[in-house]
């Protein structure tokens, strides 16, 4: 019956232990230090865009997670619409690898709508491409192909 109830222990903490340094390496719940870098385009036409690179390394230091976002302003400083990608890498010096990709596209003003939106993680590199239209009289205009992509090095390094 001791052995049995020994067993049992072992196998519960090991069961645990296993479940910790698993959950640990899947789950971002401690970022450090957040990056970010800006940059502003200014079109002949008064509309301007600016592109946010942001990224937050995991406690682990094997996981990381970036985000980069387009925003279209109009020429009166309003904001149209924007499309964010996020990846999640990991890395362990000697490569690194995307896990999983996905884009979020917001509309701040009508009349735009999504034509179409591809997003993909192959390797270390997450990437999407999305067209986006304008509703003039009934009809949707292609208006703007909007190509974002995050490379991560080996060392965690995004760019």
């Amino acid at each position: 019956m001791r052995r049995r109830l020994l067993r049992l222990f072992s196998l519960v903490l090991s069961l645990f232990i296993v479940f910790s340094v698993i959950s640990s390496l899947a789950f971002c719940s401690e970022p450090l230090d957040a990056s970010v870098f800006r940059k502003t385009v200014h079109h002949p036409d008064g509309c301007w865009e600016e592109i946010v690179l942001q990224f937050e390394p995991c406690g682990n230091r094997s996981i990381i997670t970036g985000h980069i976002t387009e925003k279209y302003y109009s020429s009166n400083n309003e904001l149209l619409w924007s499309v964010k990608l996020t990846g999640s890498f990991t890395y362990n010096g000697v490569v690194s690898n995307c896990t999983n990709a996905y884009t979020t596209i917001n509309f701040y003003q009508s009349g735009w709508s999504v034509i179409s939106e591809n997003t993909t993680h192959n390797a270390n590199v997450a990437a999407t491409t999305v067209e986006l239209g304008k509703n003039v009289l009934g009809i949707v205009y292609p208006m703007r192909t909007v190509n974002l992509s995050i490379t991560c090095d080996k060392d965690g390094n995004l760019s």
